[in-house]
């Protein structure tokens, strides 16, 4: 499952660095690590 995240950010780091300029490179790539926080938070919630 992690790597289907991985490939939808760089997928959508490449579409908005065409369409938004390279910075946004970056902001898509970091969407997997802000999906796998808010993952691993919202389990340690239900676990608590």
């Amino acid at each position: 499952m992690t790597w289907i995240r991985w490939a939808i950010g760089v997928s959508a780091g490449i579409v908005f660095a065409l369409a938004y300029g390279s910075s946004w490179f970056f902001a898509g790539l970091l969407w997997p690590v802000v999906l796998h926080l808010v993952d691993a938070f919202s389990q340690e919630v239900r676990g608590a």
